[in-house]
């Protein structure tokens, strides 16, 4: 039976729904729909399989050009909303983890870092204190990613602040991971910590953000510990 042009038009766009949703850029000119047929997915995570790992690799074509300010900011979400139901999604999305790529894709990072720096230079700019404060420091680059933020830049009042970047190509609500370091440095520089999440990046991105301390503003869930032994005293296996 031949499809008309709507049923294959809503078909991209359940692609595009789970390509999304994975953090994978999406079909272009196809808006990811909510509903999605349960035996799309696993089909669409065949093919990942095989290709994913090109997809989630950075080229300078994926670099954003800087817009109007007012285009690239937006509001914080207020609930974590999802966009497929989890269940249908749930094995897959364990597959394919999004933050965990994320985390490991280290030009990803570099770039979200280097378009933030970019942002930054020109936010200073249009508040007229190019020259009035020091320049917009890429920390990382400079010293290494071990003092738990990113880049040092300034508040609207010339205060400095300290911005960590965390980037990813999914959507507005895709998780991320922190670390104890960032964690505790923003706890003690409070509201002088931004932290910058990047999203949707290779396609129109977008920057919400937030200020520490982040246990404030952002639900953290322990994920791993590092662990030595104490004493196991009668629990120890001879």
């Amino acid at each position: 039976m031949r499809r008309t042009e709507g049923s294959i038009e809503r078909k991209h766009q359940n692609v595009s729904a789970v390509l999304h949703k994975l953090g994978f850029r999406g079909i272009d000119g196809y808006k990811p729909l909510g509903n999605v047929q349960s035996a799309l997915v696993p089909e669409v995570a065949k093919h990942l399989k095989i290709v994913g790992h090109e997809l989630d690799k950075i080229t300078p074509k994926d670099a954003p050009e800087i817009r109007r300010l007012a285009e690239v900011f937006v509001a914080p979400p207020t609930e974590a909303k999802e966009i497929i139901q989890p269940d249908v999604l749930d094995p897959i999305a364990r597959k394919f983890d999004v933050a965990k790529r994320d985390a490991r894709n280290k030009a990803l990072g570099e770039s979200g870092e280097e378009f933030v720096v970019s942002l930054e230079e020109r936010r200073l700019k249009e508040l007229g204190l190019t020259g009035k404060v020091g320049p917009v420091i890429w920390v990382a680059k400079k010293q290494g990613d071990g003092l738990g933020y990113d880049i040092r830049s300034f508040a609207e009042d010339g205060t400095e602040i300290f911005i960590e970047v965390k980037t990813t190509r999914g959507d507005i609500n895709t998780p991320f991971f922190l670390t104890e370091r960032e964690r505790a440095v923003a706890a003690r520089k409070g509201g002088q910590y931004w932290l910058y999440r990047v999203f949707a990046f290779g396609r129109e991105p977008k920057v919400f953000v937030v200020r520490g301390p982040l246990e404030d503003c952002l639900e953290l869930k322990p994920t791993a510990y590092r662990v030595t032994v104490r004493s196991p005293g009668e629990n120890a296996v001879l």
